[in-house]
């Protein structure tokens, strides 16, 4: 009889098939269909409960009738697991063990988010030192989960917390001390809410389950099978239960991938970073050596990949070996890397598309089956992105976050519309969810509605805060009144709630879903939207938990709060699609890899930081504290994530992927991946490796199939009846700095929309000043008040102009002292302007007509100011809050609006003014910054502006007769030059398209 039961199922094998033909072939009775059923299977965690009895399916002849008992040890994944809300591990009913139930994740969650807003609260109120901030809910609950972690690692290794706080020496930095304080959270007031909630840790249940379960065994061994497989014994409570098993009589502890042919001093030498390192520390806590370990199965294997795997990713002081192997194991290199290619793409999508294709040209080939394996989440989302393209939708084993579904974005747009008191943004993207009903016939009238909601009220400035607000900003008998409504009954008890005060969470998760169900509501449908699907059924499960994790927790917050805090509680819900799936793809964790293996395996991600990932001892204990602490480094993480590349290295097909560059910077490849092509390299076979076909197949993707030629410019010719016959003198300007807008303008009737929750802008400011001086020289136009008066008067006509823009901050603290000291300066300039003109008069309206080719022409202006000096000559001014055309700029007629306001008063186009002469056309700079104001005459040279006035007008003329011809082209910026502002009909022109070769 054997000594101990130690099996292995070598790397290059589907682990799972290959324990299931083995357990069939150890324990099943033909003569007994139901031998099976009484084995009892431990695997690492429940994930791979599935992945096992799908095994099963497999590999039994003629199906398996009856499974065995699988349950799991409840191993922790390197990467922060998913929050599950459906149940919860008890241990105790699995192993036989009487224990206090566990309490739930999520309500442990909420338990430490209160003690740590208590502790912040505290530091907050000590002046001597720095608080975490972390009152606000959203933080506290980010640290809770830090926290959780490292209770979570503490318990695992059986950290004695005692030590604590005798561990912070006086050499350390100030704020390990203040850590230490914070971690008595988890030493001091964690074991008194567990003691008065009648619950254990989760991972203490975890624990004290799995050593009752070896005490017991080891003292009365169960008379069934019990195998334990494909758990790296990281947990030592895990590795005492397997060192009880391996030593039952019916007990077989199942261990993946060690590594047999590894020389004995590279075995005694590995370091944590090893990826033999956690077997090799398994098998000394359970007190056995390689010597003692078998193969589980004669399955035939890639002997040669393994031991090329093995070869590069050897301890570092044994690479000397190399040269040695290869010189005489070069056949062995050879055959290694037949089937194994190495792809580097240049970003992250282009890796992630060269995947897809991967993929994709797979499961041409019947039966083949294909696993991308990565650690990276934003690898694993674009790939599925990317396979969208075919209508491939594939199974992602981590699933996807609940607030990126559909029904889990729904409840976090009401949160965050009724959080932000329905400002233009959130609300549209509420109104305008596919899930939204409110109680309407169909779900498209809401849409339909939304959207002359937004194009009435909420293009523009926003509206006053609140439903109250979109009330007042709309008309009383427009056609979305109704929507306003049924919002009002959907959401306003629970906008009541948010906007004003704080509550508990449980009333504002119970108003939330009460909402949720109204809004979804749809009048045609006899069932909601809300809570179907995979997706559906994930929200409501997690609302019924957080009412009953959140009895008794005194956890309030704000409205604005709750919005963050939903949306941070939803992403760490993973919702995992049960049908639609590609039945021969799939995206695989690096511990779901473990136990399973498809025809083709990509390992994607290989860059360091990612796979392997970063060496962070984390924000609460650093290295020095974890090694007082007998806690492990973070270099553990690196070699049980080196072991699990090692067995997905060795499947017969293999990609392994990386991109140069992340988010702009460049990336460092992966150890592993450089040890192996500096190994291969070496042999001569670099070349062999590298996979450019799939590369130029993505790259050629997207590529167009014909050659692009560039466009040509905008030249229309609408026919001459169809072009404008009347226009003001600021169309004029936009008519020869861009012909193209004018045409889209006046003859399209095309214009631009406000944006949505558009800021208050310069032309806001421009307009309110141009009215308040309006106002005051038309009350004045002869002789002026005394200052105080007059200041007075300036002031009480700036607040009325501007109005309710006032009630906004940034109008009151930023535009309203400008307009103070513009207001100063325009009354000082005024009084010296009076001395020597006869009146003055504001925004006067004037035309002038003139005949052209087509027929009669007619200019129009609203003069700013017009003064009348005495003898009949004037002065034309013009006042500007923006910038000031330069003089060549008006010769040239670019900016022609004075000249032609002169132009116009000389022909008497001026009701009630009788000009002679135009003496000074003038621009008023009034920008209130450190100068306030300043005038600048316009200067024409050796021209006297009546001269320039003459020619200007002229000019017009002529430019107007030339667009009289049907040959004319309205161009599009034919005098880029001069132009200063993009206009806003640009994208319409496509300009960037026709002008970007000559740009460049």
């Amino acid at each position: 009889m054997r000594r101990i039961n130690l099996y292995t199922i070598p790397a290059g094998i589907s682990f799972a098939d290959e324990l299931a033909r083995g357990v069939l072939s150890r324990f099943s009775d033909v003569g007994d269909p139901f031998s099976l059923s009484r084995a009892l299977i431990l695997v690492p965690t429940r994930r791979s409960i599935r992945t096992l009895a799908d095994a099963f399916a497999r590999v039994s002849p003629g199906g398996v009738s009856v499974l065995p008992r699988i349950r799991a040890l409840g191993d922790f994944d390197d990467e922060p697991s998913a929050l599950d809300v459906t149940s919860e591990e008890d241990f105790s009913s699995d192993f036989g063990a009487s224990l206090w139930p566990p309490m739930s994740t999520l309500r442990r969650e909420l338990l430490l988010t209160t003690l740590i807003q208590r502790w912040s609260s505290a530091q907050a109120g000590d002046k001597s030192t720095q608080s975490l901030g972390a009152e606000r809910p959203a933080l506290a609950l980010q640290l809770a989960r830090e926290l959780a972690r490292v209770l979570d690692q503490a318990t695992a290794e059986s950290l004695a917390w005692d030590k604590l706080k005798d561990i912070v020496p006086q050499e350390l930095a100030e704020h390990w001390d203040k850590t230490v304080q914070f971690l008595s959270i988890l030493t001091d007031h964690w074991p008194a809410i567990l003691l008065g909630e009648e619950k254990t840790d989760p991972a203490q249940h975890r624990n004290d389950a799995l050593r009752a379960a070896a005490k017991r065994w080891a003292e009365q061994p169960p008379g069934h099978p019990v195998i334990a497989a494909g758990s790296t014994g990281s947990v030592p409570a895990t590795a005492a239960l397997l060192k009880t098993v391996a030593g039952m009589p019916l007990g077989a502890v199942v261990l993946p991938g060690i590594d047999l042919e590894l020389d004995q001093d590279s075995w005694n030498d590995t370091a944590p970073g090893h990826p033999q390192h956690g077997m090799a520390q398994l098998l000394f806590k359970i007190e056995a050596t390689r010597r003692d370990v078998e193969l589980w199965t004669e399955t035939k294997f890639r002997h040669d990949r393994v031991r090329l795997i093995s070869e590069s990713l050897r301890p570092a002081d044994s690479t000397p070996l190399w040269r040695g192997f290869v010189q005489h194991k070069s056949d062995v290199v050879e055959r290694g890397i037949k089937g194994l290619r190495t792809l580097v793409a240049r970003t992250p999508s282009e890796e992630a598309l060269a995947i897809a294709c991967a993929l994709r040209e797979a499961i041409e080939v019947p039966t083949k089956t294909a696993s991308l394996v990565t650690p990276d989440r934003n690898l694993a989302r674009r790939v599925a992105s990317e396979l969208k393209r075919w209508n491939i939708r594939i199974d992602d084993s981590a699933g996807t976050p609940l607030a990126h579904t559909e029904p889990g974005r729904f409840l976090c747009s009401i949160a965050d519309a009724t959080a932000e008191e329905f400002a233009p943004i959130p609300l549209l993207a509420l109104l305008k969810h596919p899930m939204s009903g409110l109680g309407f016939e169909r779900r498209a009238e809401v849409r339909r509605l939304s959207i002359e909601l937004e194009k009435d009220v909420l293009r523009g400035p926003r509206p006053a805060p609140g439903l109250e607000g979109l009330r007042r900003a709309s008309k009383a008998d427009s056609v979305y009144m109704e929507l306003i409504i049924k919002l009002e009954q959907a959401l306003g008890s629970f906008a009541e709630k948010m906007a004003h005060g704080t509550h508990a969470l449980s009333d504002l998760v119970q108003a939330h879903r009460n909402a949720a169900e109204l809004t979804c509501e749809e009048i045609a449908s006899a069932h909601t939207r809300l809570w179907q699907g995979e997706a559906g059924e994930a929200a409501f499960k997690l609302f019924d938990a957080l009412l009953v994790a959140s009895e008794s927790v005194e956890l309030s917050m704000s409205g604005s709060d709750y919005a963050v805090f939903i949306r941070l509680v939803m992403d760490a819900v993973s919702v995992r699609p049960n049908r639609g799936m590609h039945p021969r793809l799939s995206i695989l964790g690096p511990l779901e890899a473990r136990l399973q293996q498809a025809d083709l395996m990509i390992l994607g991600g290989l860059n360091e930081g990612k796979w392997p990932p970063a060496t962070d001892p984390g924000p609460w204990l650093n290295r020095p504290m974890r090694r007082e602490l007998d806690l492990s480094q973070p270099e553990r993480r690196v070699g049980l994530s080196a072991h699990d590349f090692a067995q997905a290295a060795a499947a017969p097909e293999v990609l392994l992927t990386r991109s140069e560059k992340d988010g702009g910077a460049p990336t460092t490849p992966s150890r592993w991946l450089t040890r192996l092509n500096m190994l291969v390299g070496g042999a001569g076979f670099a070349a062999t490796l590298k996979d450019l076909r799939l590369l130029n197949i993505a790259r050629s993707l997207d590529q167009p199939s014909f050659t692009p030629r560039a466009i040509d410019a905008p030249a229309p010719r609408p026919a001459v009846a169809l072009r404008p016959r009347k226009l003001p003198v600021t169309d004029v300007e936009r008519w020869v700095r861009d012909p193209y807008a004018l045409y889209a303008k006046k003859i399209l009737g095309l214009k631009k929309l406000d944006a949505i929750d558009e800021e208050l802008g310069a032309a806001d400011r421009g307009s309110a000043i141009h009215v308040a001086l309006e106002l005051f020289v038309r009350e004045f136009p002869v002789a002026l008040p005394d200052d105080k008066v007059a200041m007075r008067v300036l002031l009480e006509l700036g607040r009325a102009s501007f109005g309710e823009m006032l009630e906004r901050p940034g109008v009151s603290a930023f535009w309203w002292p400008r307009y103070e000291r513009v207001a100063r300066w325009f009354l000082q300039w005024e009084k010296e302007r009076r001395l020597n003109v006869v009146r003055v008069l504001s925004e006067q309206i004037g035309t002038v007509t003139f005949d052209a080719p087509a027929g009669p022409f007619i200019l129009t202006a609203k003069a700013d100011r017009i003064e009348v000096l005495p003898g009949g000559a004037i002065v034309v001014a013009d006042y500007k809050t923006g910038s000031v055309p330069t003089n060549k700029q008006v010769a040239l007629g670019f900016s022609s609006q004075l000249t032609l306001e002169g132009a116009i008063a000389l022909a008497g186009g001026f009701p009630g003014i009788d000009a002679m002469s135009v003496d000074a056309l003038m621009f008023v700079s009034l920008k209130g910054d450190a100068k306030a104001g300043e005038e600048r005459c316009v200067s024409f040279g050796d021209m006297t502006t009546g001269e320039a006035v003459a020619s200007a007008y002229e000019r017009f003329q002529k430019f107007v007769a030339e667009f009289d011809s049907v040959e004319m082209p309205y161009l599009s910026k034919p005098h880029v030059l001069f132009e200063a502002v993009p206009s806003d009909y640009d994208h319409l022109a496509r300009v960037k398209e026709w002008s970007s070769e000559s740009d460049e």
